[in-house]
């Protein structure tokens, strides 16, 4: 033990080679009684942020919470907090990293497919993927799960030093409810694929309502103890920013879709002009 231990570093007789063995052994089961009671408080430390272990513990998160949170975010209930009810001070980033990045390529292989379908039978036609989808929905969507909720903290923060609201939330918090709420966008895309503009124009807007009603649940009991304008206006950004995000990703699909059309459209009567120019009547 230590104390005897200690009685023995004391002790006239120990010879020096002892000693050292001792001072050893001393700090042993001093490090070993500190883990132990380290384990017994819960207590871990916290490594510096330019590790890869600080890094580490945003992403141990077990299966069956990613799976209650995301079906959580799929069935917002009046008066249930996303945070209070799933996060519940957990935060991670395991989910809302591989929702983003599933949506991304989800509106990339969909985006593809539908132009496919939507020209089939076009002899003029030729498919050609666009890579460049990927790009665009990438940078969309992972600027928005970043930027915003950076925004979004940094704004509660300071309205907190004003007003001392009784919810606030963590940066890590509000990442974490603002890309599980992206996760209803991933069916909402795949029906993308059928070829008709009333379904992809419903799935859309079933999941902005599903997916905004997530966001306004959770921040509204942050910014009600403001000012009445202030808290509109803060609810007002969040909702635009959620709408703009959802009908950017649709619209820029369908302007690429008339511009093809239209570039089709020119080159057919290029065609018919030069016919009837270099043979009289038209081909």
């Amino acid at each position: 033990t230590a104390s005897t231990l200690l009685g023995r570093l004391f002790t006239r007789s120990t010879s020096i080679n002892e000693v050292g063995t001792d001072v050893g052994l001393l700090g042993l089961a001093c490090s070993r009684r500190f883990l132990f009671l380290q384990l017994l408080s819960g207590q871990k430390r916290s490594a510096p942020f330019w590790t890869f272990e600080y890094y580490q513990t945003f992403f141990d998160v077990e299966t069956h919470q990613v799976r209650e949170r995301i079906l959580g975010s799929l069935l917002p209930w009046p008066g249930k907090n996303f945070v209070h009810l799933y996060i519940c001070n957990n935060p991670d980033l395991y989910g809302p990293f591989w929702i983003c990045a599933t949506l991304v390529f989800v509106i990339a292989i969909c985006g593809n497919i539908s132009d496919f379908l939507f020209y089939l039978g076009e002899p003029q036609y030729k498919y050609v993927p666009e890579f460049r989808k990927v790009t665009i929905a990438a940078t969309a969507i992972y600027s928005y799960a970043c930027l915003v909720p950076l925004a979004l903290w940094g704004l509660l923060v300071w309205r907190n030093s004003k007003v001392m609201n009784v919810v606030s939330y963590s940066f890590l918090e509000i990442v974490c409810v603002y890309g599980y709420s992206l996760a209803v966008y991933i069916p909402a895309v795949v029906l993308w694929i059928i070829p008709y503009e009333a379904v992809r124009w419903f799935s859309i807007v079933v999941a902005l309502c599903l997916s905004g009603s997530i966001l306004v649940l959770t921040f509204w009991p942050a910014v009600r103890d403001d000012q009445p304008r202030v808290a509109i206006a803060i609810m007002t950004a969040i909702v635009a920013l959620h709408i703009l995000l959802a009908f950017g990703c649709k619209v820029n699909i369908q302007r690429e879709k008339k511009h093809t059309w239209a570039v089709f459209i020119r080159a057919q009567c290029s065609k018919t002009f030069l016919n009837v120019v270099h043979h009289g009547k038209p081909k």
